[in-house]
């Protein structure tokens, strides 16, 4: 080699070295990058089709008014049977909304068969009811001020 070219080489060595380019000294220390793991939260919002054994609906939307206000639709799916629990089922955006299930058979439609209170985010029912009524019934939503959207419907209770 000449002394012009190992004069060259020996530049760009280090102009190598200055730049970063050179082997990783094994003695410092890197740090490694911080993963956060997502923390469990409640499944998006979205309102399912008919549930397995659903008897009747309830559904709030904040725009589904014809001039785009609040609106709550009331779906009856099924009957109650007599002596056969039932329970609410559901999922809400905000706090919590109060219901009632009451008596839709015509003639004698109105009374109360259960009441309570559906906290949204929990992933609970609020408890499970029977009665010797049979029949048609309706989920009521009493009062949505604690809500922007909810879905709720009336189901078979879990066997156990």
């Amino acid at each position: 080699m000449t002394r012009r070219t190992l004069a060259g080489s020996v530049a760009v060595a280090a102009a190598l070295l200055m730049a970063g380019c050179a082997a990783e000294d094994p003695t410092v220390a890197v740090p490694s990058p911080t993963v956060e793991s997502p923390t469990p939260s409640q499944a998006p919002y979205a309102v399912p089709s008919t549930l397995e054994g659903e008897i009747a609906r309830a559904v709030f939307e904040p725009d589904a008014g014809a001039d785009g206000s609040p609106q709550t639709s009331y779906t009856a799916v099924d009957l109650v049977r007599a002596d056969e629990p039932f329970t609410i089922e559901g999922q809400c955006i905000g706090d919590s909304v109060e219901f009632e299930v009451i008596r839709a058979a015509v003639g004698d439609s109105g009374t109360m068969l259960m009441g309570g209170t559906f906290t949204c985010g929990e992933n609970s029912t609020p408890g499970s009811y029977s009665s010797p009524y049979s029949g048609p019934v309706q989920l009521v939503l009493k009062g949505t001020d604690g809500i922007e959207a909810g879905w709720f419907a009336v189901v078979p209770a879990p066997a156990g």
